[in-house]
């Protein structure tokens, strides 16, 4: 995800990029200089808490008033957090289940890179 991210910021360098990632993942974005801020989501020690805790994110997402959100993962949780944040644009693939959760679908982008299999780098700046 990050050489997308560095290639948003290189293209538009006043775009504000906030990560939103699991505790055990949040090392790999801090720090870095194309993005502005790190969200952390934890995980409860059971699912209320786990559920609550994902509550509060949402609400803290929502007080940002983000434009537009790319959902790279396309899981049910990052699904439902988009939507409590009140993202008006919601960015996801063409073949995540769950597709109406999204405002704008992006299609398979291997037919630009020679229709083969393709990395996730590159699935991710296509």
């Amino acid at each position: 995800m990050t050489p997308c991210l560095r290639a948003l910021k290189a293209r538009w360098p006043h775009l504000g990029l906030t990560v939103l990632t699991e505790n055990p993942f949040h090392e790999v974005f801090t720090g870095s200089a194309c993005i502005d801020d790190v969200a952390v989501l934890e995980r409860g020690s059971n699912s209320i808490a786990t559920a609550w805790k994902r509550f509060r994110m949402g609400w803290r997402l929502r007080q940002q008033s983000f434009d537009l959100a790319l959902n790279y993962h396309g899981d049910p949780t990052s699904r439902f957090l988009m939507r409590l944040a009140g993202v008006p644009r919601r960015v996801g693939y063409d073949w995540y289940f769950g597709r109406r959760a999204y405002t704008d679908l992006v299609a398979n982008p291997a037919p630009h890179f020679g229709g083969g299999p393709i990395h996730t780098v590159q699935l991710q700046l296509g």
